[in-house]
């Protein structure tokens, strides 16, 4: 979405397929910017996704790229897109494939088998960080000139707009002299590990009532997490915003430092946007160090640490003295390669061909 908002639409045109029947929480916005939004099975159902796949190419075609970002599924993308005949065939590969590995057995087949079709049938691959270029392409991914590393770009303006504190933390039901503990994360599965956040959650309450805790997003799983926070005892402690349009002013403004227990990422977008807004972050120390654009903000904890441990972090960290200012961070993330500006360039090189 941050590529669709700035790269030149008057130049690429670009269609979305989805896995869903609906078009999700970006959909409006997709048809204001006269995006097609064409939906397609699951690839759980094989042969129906290659018939579906095939017929949207060859419907509303012809497409000059297909850019594939499913990991798992990007080799049957690139086969049926290949067989089609778009000549320019981009694989993306978001996060430590290893993760695939520790599933059941005809998991990890499928896995990479569809590796070993997307790197055959791809004219380029893009990948997150090192650690997921060389889980997905090879430990010697630098030797072929079609891989390379392309960090997420951010829409970085928002971070420099001024925000009513008051007026958000009330909007959200915050009370105004908290200190908030925020996260941002979808809960579709288990990836962003918020059983743990809540466990964390349990521990610095303990200790410091006056510290509550935001999370933002939704999906499947936000139910069972609602009631462990009830269970704990923590419904005063911990609020749910659910999906928002306003993640940086919610960082800028209702946010003093932001946890993120992640059992594995690539590339952590939010992570990149906590920075920017100059929040102190607690994350998990399986997260690539390229995600470390402001060091000075980075407070890894291992994930094998108990709750008690991440909590005397929070704490530590809600203790310390500011150690570089907000517009001082801004600038560094702003002259980093996720600045969107540097993605669009990186992209428009590859999709022109």
């Amino acid at each position: 979405m941050h590529v669709l908002r700035n790269i030149d639409r008057e130049r690429y045109s670009i269609d979305f397929m989805i896995r869903t029947d609906e078009a999700g929480d970006y959909g409006e916005e997709l048809r204001d910017l006269h995006c097609g939004i064409h939906n397609c099975c699951s690839p759980a159902r094989p042969w129906r996704y290659a018939r579906e796949f095939e017929a949207i190419l060859r419907k509303n075609g012809p497409y000059d790229v297909v850019h594939t970002h499913a990991d798992i599924t990007n080799g049957p993308v690139m086969a049926i897109s290949k067989q089609v005949g778009i000549p320019i065939r981009i694989t993306h590969s978001h996060v430590d494939m290893s993760q695939w590995m520790l599933r059941d057995v005809l998991q990890r087949i499928f896995v990479r088998r569809s590796v070993r079709v997307s790197r055959r049938n791809a004219t380029h691959g893009f990948a997150c960080s090192d650690l997921a270029a060389s889980s997905y392409f090879g430990d010697n991914w630098r030797s072929d000139p079609r891989w390379m590393i392309m960090s997420y770009g951010e829409e970085l303006s928002t971070f420099r707009e001024e925000v009513k504190s008051d007026a958000l933390r009330d909007s959200l039901g915050l009370p105004r002299d908290a200190y908030v503990v925020g996260h941002v994360g979808s809960f579709r599965d288990r990836q962003k590990n918020h059983v743990v956040f809540v466990n964390i959650a349990k521990e610095v309450s303990r200790v410091d009532s006056q510290i509550v805790f935001l999370l933002v997003g939704d999906g499947k799983l936000r139910s069972s997490i609602e009631n462990q926070v009830i269970e704990a005892g923590l419904k005063d402690s911990v609020f749910f915003a659910g999906v928002r349009s306003d993640v940086p002013q919610i960082m800028l403004g209702a946010m003093d430092s932001f946890l993120f227990p992640s059992l594995y990422e690539g590339q952590p977008v939010a992570l990149m946007e906590a920075q920017a807004a100059g929040l102190p972050c607690i994350c998990s120390d399986v997260i690539a160090e390229e995600a470390d654009v402001v060091p000075e903000l980075i407070n890894r904890v291992a994930l094998t640490q108990s709750p008690g441990e991440w909590a005397r972090v929070i704490l530590d960290v809600r203790k310390s003295e500011r150690v570089i200012s907000r517009g001082e961070a801004l600038s560094m993330v702003e002259k980093s390669p996720f600045n969107i500006s540097t993605s669009i360039k990186t992209l428009e090189a590859v999709y022109s061909g």
